[in-house]
């Protein structure tokens, strides 16, 4: 079985495109601080900067206070894969400052105001104690998190022999650096020798959660062993693989470039270029990997349900899940950040981790990256769940991404908070919807009130107002807004020549375009010089000015995900785009899929056109599996006809 499943890859993998490193494919260039050709903030940018001190209070200290409290320890050398750097932790120095709390402090004015605040909260990064942040009871289990070696956390809860970590990194360079840092710095003085991992934890189906998990295990560590229990618990909730797999490689390659926008990858690190990503400060370099999960969480577990995984069963079957002495309840939130996601209450602890449901900010419900539509709705629904079963228990609510809250009270008004935040956003989204105003009509048109639009842990920096406006709109009613002049447009390129042909000509368009830019009219001149851009791509100057439009967006942007969009559109416009790049379709992916989910990649792999009236039947008999492998094995029928590759199993 195994020859056969390393022949699949190898297939799998010449026929993908070239496959490297994912999201992460492409290092930071060394191009100084700021991207080649970018200009400074324009006096219009600096006056709509400066408003944001009007509109949110800069003198409120806790997410300040709560990003840095409970650190232990910071790292001090770079994280390499050979000679290339694949995280550097001086990236963001020049942010190094205390967060201004007056417009006249501020002289950034390159960055949004909100923003920057938050960049320079992310820049807070080592080992964290989360359940004793003051060090009282150094003796005692304890939790904690490893943060700004990538973009996501490592939580890791110490047990009585050894360790669970909830989740991975992106990469298995990050993963390994983490892990040795955390036991440099704690795990081998308290176990008095380098602990073991128990068990691992994939909190939801998303690459920067479960990529780093080839540093930390081996895929044999998870399989059974000639009736043995694995060595590793890898844990998953339900529906895992299959939807790491269908965004990661069913949608991979369109992904990752979109991807490349979101996080600003290949932007450098300074005032006019890439500062922050929201949620962290970018995806790091390395390579990421996947191993398939050895249990599943198909239904919620908690106090008053026995736990129904047989892998965690506790010799009482009226007690909750549990691994190496810690006790494990989970709660399934599917169709909310991700489409397979749970949280994780650590009763002993009386630690909350909300995974990617409660972070100190407004999340997506359309990632810029592309993915399904969240449901804001059932986001909404899954807080409220939590804070029922949970909300006069934990002391501390801690998350995959940024940093931890404490105290009851506080916990409580910050979950209900984000409850209503999505809430608010799906209700009033519909409202408007059914009033008969279009998708961009309600991006305009709703506001939040001032109790949602104040707090810091509820400003748009990974997510929008507008975009979560739009996801709603689209959920619900798709691409197609009921005018039928929208039914069946041009093409875009076609459709911009004649629009161009109808204002007068390409010169007369981007001399009006100029006037507009130079009144701060950045939005219009951005959705004209697209026009001229899709008619005639090797026009220079419309190039260019399209290139500042977007600059001058980028740097008015609270949103990291737009500023980063924004200016890696500019350096493209100036400089050109990169050929080739990574995909999320890795080896490690492939491995892991099962035998159907191969087929359908095959299916997606295969040209249609230049197949036609050629029919294929294969006949697959997959023999010789492990126990542990029997989703591999099988037999299966490919068939190609009509152009289309199906599969039947038998």
């Amino acid at each position: 079985m195994k020859d056969l499943t390393q022949k699949m890859i190898v297939t799998a993998v010449s026929i993908a495109l070239p496959i490297l490193v994912g999201i992460a494919a492409e290092a930071p260039q060394s191009e100084g601080t700021n991207p080649p050709g970018a200009q400074p903030s324009t006096a219009h940018t600096q006056a709509q900067n400066a408003k944001v001190f009007s509109e949110l209070d800069f003198q409120i200290p806790e997410e300040a206070e709560n990003a840095g409290y409970g650190l232990v320890a910071k790292p001090t050398q770079n994280i390499m894969l050979l000679d290339k750097t694949v995280w550097d932790f001086s990236a963001y120095d020049f942010e190094k400052a205390q967060p201004p709390t007056t417009a006249d402090e501020y002289k950034t004015y390159s960055v949004n105001p909100s923003l920057w605040r938050q960049a320079q909260l992310n820049n807070n990064y080592g080992l964290f104690n989360v359940t004793d942040p003051e060090g009282k009871n150094p003796n005692n289990p304890q939790i904690f998190q490893i943060r700004g070696y990538d973009l996501a956390n490592m939580t890791i809860v110490e047990g009585q022999t050894g360790l669970i970590l909830v989740d991975t990194l992106t990469s298995e360079q990050t993963a390994k650096a983490a892990m040795a840092f955390y036991n440099e710095q704690r795990g081998n003085s308290h176990y008095g020798k380098t602990p073991e991992i128990k068990a691992i934890i994939y909190s939801h189906s998303h690459i920067d959660h479960y990529g780093g998990v080839g540093g930390l295990i081996k895929a044999s560590d998870t399989l059974a062993d000639k009736g043995n229990k694995a060595k590793v618990l890898l844990i998953a909730p339900s529906g895992f693989l299959e939807h790491a797999v269908s965004e990661n490689v069913f949608a991979g390659n369109a992904m990752s470039r979109h991807a490349t926008y979101m996080y600003g990858t290949p932007l450098p690190n300074g005032v006019l270029g890439q500062v922050d990503a929201g949620l962290g400060k970018r995806v790091s370099a390395g390579i990421p990997t996947i191993i398939a999960p050895n249990v599943s969480i198909d239904n919620d577990t908690f106090a008053v349900r026995p736990c129904n995984v047989d892998a965690l069963k506790s010799s009482d079957l009226s007690k909750p899940c549990g691994v190496d002495g810690v006790t494990l309840e989970f709660q399934l939130t599917p169709n909310t950040e991700a489409p397979s996601e749970m949280t994780v209450y650590f009763p002993d602890f009386k630690a909350l981790d909300m995974a990617e449901l409660a972070c100190p900010l407004m999340h997506n419900l359309l990632t810029m990256r592309g993915s399904q539509v969240r449901s804001s709705q059932d986001w909404a629904h899954y807080l409220t769940q939590s804070l029922e079963r949970y909300g006069d228990k934990a002391e501390v609510v801690l998350g995959q991404h940024n940093w931890p809250h404490w105290k009851n009270q506080s916990i409580r008004e910050y979950l209900a908070s984000q409850r209503d935040l999505y809430q608010y956003i799906h209700d009033q989204s519909l409202r408007l919807a059914n009033e008969g105003y279009s998708m961009n009509d309600l991006a305009e048109m709703v506001v939040l009130p001032e109790s949602l639009k104040k707090p810091w842990f509820l400003q748009g920096y990974y997510g929008s107002l507008k975009h979560n406006v739009k996801a709603v709109y689209q959920m619900y009613l798709g691409w197609y807004d009921g005018n039928p002049a929208l039914l069946d447009p041009l093409a875009d390129v076609a459709a911009a020549k004649k629009y161009v042909e109808y204002m007068g000509g390409v010169g007369s368009v981007i001399a009006k375009a100029q006037k507009d830019f130079a009144s701060g009219n950045y939005r219009w001149v951005a959705q004209v010089m697209n026009q001229a851009i899709f008619a005639y791509p090797d026009n220079k100057p419309a190039k260019l000015l399209q290139a500042k439009a977007l600059e001058q967006l980028g740097y008015q942007a609270e949103a990291a995900t737009w500023r980063n969009a924004y200016l890696m559109g500019a350096k493209e416009l100036r400089n050109g785009i990169k050929v080739g790049g990574g995909s999320t379709v890795t080896p490690s992916t492939l491995e892991a899929m099962t035998v159907p989910m191969y087929f359908e990649f095959l299916g997606i792999r295969l040209n249609g056109p230049k197949a036609t009236g050629n029919n294929l039947s294969i006949k697959w008999n997959i023999v010789d599996c492990d126990t542990d492998q029997k989703d591999m094995c099988g037999n299966f029928v490919t068939v190609v006809e009509n152009s289309a590759l199906t599969y039947l199993s038998k």
